[in-house]
């Protein structure tokens, strides 16, 4: 009896699971559709990364100054100087 009573349980929490999973699939298409992108935005605009590289190449500004100017970590600085290389 408690096996039978355990495989109900099981068929019914994988028939929600595969509920879930449909709408969740129903809602990302639905989004691609109206054009909306998934993940996280990104964190430097084409504007601000041409501006960083402007500071960059004028070469009067340190690289912690650049970064307090333009509210971005060192990381973030170098990742976008070195996107130009080799282009």
């Amino acid at each position: 009896m408690g096996m039978l009573l355990f495989n109900i349980c099981a068929a019914f929490s994988e028939m929600e699971r595969e509920l879930i999973r449909e709408r969740v699939k129903a809602g990302l298409d639905s989004a691609k559709q109206q054009g909306r992108k998934g993940g996280r935005p990104k964190a430097l605009t084409d504007e601000r990364a041409d501006a960083i590289r402007a500071f960059h190449q004028t070469g009067k500004m340190s690289v912690k100054k650049i970064c307090e100017t333009m509210k971005v970590s060192r990381s973030v600085y170098y990742r976008c100087i070195n996107q130009n290389v080799g282009l």
